[in-house]
């Protein structure tokens, strides 16, 4: 999977399926995988499985309409439970003057056409798809890109596939965007962040909000496996509580500087 704007990597195998209401057979485009680290908890020695709560098959979890900013392209999206760890988004109701291909994208920002514009939205892009009434994208969502979970994505977007089509200021033009509404339950109740205070591979430092503890700042020398132990919570934990760090979602590397997320709530 290929930011668009940010040199972020997030790496999945995400299969495109377009499914055209008019009689054609559907089409299915596998994407290059990009290989993940092996992720190994260094007190247990153990590789980390995520397991997160069953859902069942065919539970929408989140909803939202499509629209372009002149009315002329509209729909709607859905992300639905298609098994343990594993979410479709659907793109139903189609209708565009726009025909041929698209690149569909999503954010974990609220869309915002001037920061798209101006190189500050970041887009990550999840495949080539054909322009039909209704749209099925397999989003392979199996813990290595959000740890079981997609509710972090904000925003969908189609944008133009035509290297021929008329910039205006934005390298991708936008042909529609959804900002989706998340009815996604807690799957991850066990996480209880607690800070037990700065020491070896965790000395950075810790933002508070209320009294509840919502980020920490990464010190030189600091360990992801001694952050996570600092507060309690396993690696598997951090991982999923910072879905879309860069470079990649789940490096192991801690980096200097960096601010990591301990908020369920703004994961």
């Amino acid at each position: 999977m290929t930011p668009r704007r940010h040199p972020k990597m997030l790496g999945a195998t995400l299969v495109i399926t377009v499914l055209a209401l008019t009689g054609c057979s559907p089409t299915a485009t596998t994407l290059p995988t990009t290989a993940l680290p092996s992720l190994v908890d260094s007190t247990t020695t153990a590789s980390i499985e995520v397991s997160p709560v069953a859902m069942k098959s065919g539970t929408v979890v989140a909803t939202g309409p499509l629209t372009s900013v002149d009315g002329r392209t509209t729909g709607s999206v859905s992300v639905i439970a298609a098994s343990v760890g594993r979410f479709d988004l659907r793109i139903d109701g189609f209708t565009s003057p726009r025909t041929g291909e698209a690149v569909l994208n999503f954010s974990a920002q609220p869309f915002d056409e001037q920061r798209y514009c101006d190189n500050g939205f970041v887009i990550y892009q999840l495949g080539v798809v054909t322009l039909a009434p209704s749209m099925l994208v397999d989003m392979s969502f199996d813990g290595t890109l959000s740890r079981g979970n997609p509710d972090f994505i904000d925003t969908v977007l189609l944008t133009s596939n035509d290297p021929a089509a008329e910039r205006t200021g934005c390298f991708y033009p936008v042909i529609a965007s959804a900002e989706l509404e998340w009815t996604m339950p807690d799957l991850r109740p066990d996480i209880a962040v607690v800070d037990s205070g700065a020491a070896g591979g965790a000395g950075g430092t810790a933002t508070s909000v209320d009294g509840e503890i919502t980020a920490y700042t990464v010190a030189p020398g600091d360990v992801l496996a001694e952050i996570a132990k600092r507060f309690g919570i396993s690696i598997a934990d951090l991982f999923y509580l910072n879905p879309g760090r860069a470079p990649n979602p789940q490096d192991p590397t801690a980096y200097t500087g960096e601010v990591l997320n301990l908020d369920k709530s703004a994961r």
